[in-house]
């Protein structure tokens, strides 16, 4: 069998697992027939399995890596004068419906209006479906400055300037979760612009957010056996009072310390050689898990907008961060940095003597969906 009948069986079996909806396993063989294509393997072929591979991972929720691909199907590596240009309308339109995702309007009515002129060109209508994005894009553009609409889409813009990853399904209520009400939130605690101390800045690159976390500390109880976890809002700017701005390693301090003392404070004493080992300043270690499965050791002087840069991938070779995984990636190509989880960031603190074990666990569960269960052996409680 030659490299070109072995990319296109791939690609056919690939589109197979497309159309039952198993989009990871197409995504998983359309990188396969990609790795087996050789000089003779035609570029159009390339191409259309790139741009399959975007929509699967459209459909699959990420949306930063089909962004990727999508863009890569495009490129001048990829298409050509001579490029079917059936191809190239699928894109274009697909390039609109992810700039509308990441409600960056403008540039999906660009995208929108490029795929409108090569449709024009081969002769194709659009339908009412391609017509109802437009329409959508039109409305999104229309909305006035300061309403709660218009507000949502500026923090939209500041979270994705950051590389902060939204799963898809979540974008319809950003900030809220899912099946929560706009009033019921915990304390107020979702991602939003900080206090309001600051003026609001339209500008992404200069906005102050407030960004919930959850830190865990495995292995530090609290009644009823649990290991200690608690909800805090960290902002880029600091608290708006004044003009400190805590690092990551206070923030964590300040929160075990605060909590142990209110809630316990019968037994903080008694406890504290237990609790000070989970100091960042004592040598205790932050981790940080990434949406691709990375696990960034944050320094204690960290602050919150060095974390973002940190955590992006692929192609970061300046990142202040250690990564603890040693496995390698199936996919390095993928869109990788700092993720929501049900609203939040997940951060852990641990004494430095268990970063090993949990490592291990963690490096053990080679999915990113499964890493949860791995440090649970650890006794938290994510």
């Amino acid at each position: 069998m030659s490299a070109g009948d072995s990319v296109l069986k791939l690609k056919e079996r690939a589109n197979v697992e497309f159309r039952a909806g198993m989009y990871k396993t197409a995504i998983q063989l359309y990188t396969k027939a990609l790795e087996c294509a050789g000089p003779t393997t035609s570029l159009e072929l390339k191409r259309a399995i790139i741009s399959n591979r975007a929509q699967s991972y459209m459909l699959w929720g990420d949306i930063c890596t089909a962004f990727r691909d999508n863009n890569l199907a495009l490129s001048q590596e990829y298409t050509v004068p001579d490029s079917p240009k059936v191809l190239t309308t699928r894109c274009l339109f697909r390039r609109a419906k992810l700039h509308y995702k990441f409600a960056r309007y403008d540039e999906a009515r660009a995208a929108f209006e490029s795929f409108e002129r090569v449709r024009e060109e081969i002769g194709q209508e659009i339908s009412v479906r391609e017509r109802d994005l437009l329409s959508q894009i039109e409305k999104a553009i229309s909305e006035p400055g300061g309403s709660e609409a218009g507000d949502r889409v500026q923090l939209l813009r500041a979270v994705f300037s950051c590389g902060i990853i939204i799963q898809d399904q979540y974008l319809a209520t950003f900030p809220y979760q899912p099946g929560s009400q706009m009033n019921d939130d915990e304390d107020n605690m979702i991602l939003q612009f900080g206090p309001n101390s600051y003026p609001r800045k339209k500008n992404p690159t200069s906005r102050p957010l407030s960004v919930p976390f959850v830190i865990f500390a495995p292995g530090l109880q609290v009644p009823g056996g649990k290991s200690f976890s608690g909800r805090m809002a960290i902002t880029e700017d600091g608290d708006g009072y004044g003009d400190e701005n805590p690092s990551i390693g206070v923030h964590i301090e300040e929160m075990i310390l605060a909590s142990f003392s209110h809630t316990y404070s019968n037994m903080t004493r008694s406890r504290w050689p237990e609790i000070m080992p989970y100091f960042p300043r004592m040598s205790a270690t932050i981790i940080l898990p990434t949406q691709k499965g990375r696990l960034l050791v944050i320094l204690f002087s960290t602050q919150l907008r060095d974390i973002w840069e940190g955590a992006k991938e692929p192609g970061n070779t300046t990142s202040p961060f250690t990564n603890l995984r040693t496995i390698r990636r199936a996919r390095e190509f993928e869109v990788g940095a700092v993720r929501l989880t049900n609203g939040c960031i997940h951060i852990y603190v641990m004494p430095s003597e268990n970063v090993a074990d949990f490592a291990l666990l963690t490096c053990r569960a080679l999915s990113v969906s499964k890493w949860e269960s791995a440090v649970g052996a650890l006794g938290m409680d994510s």
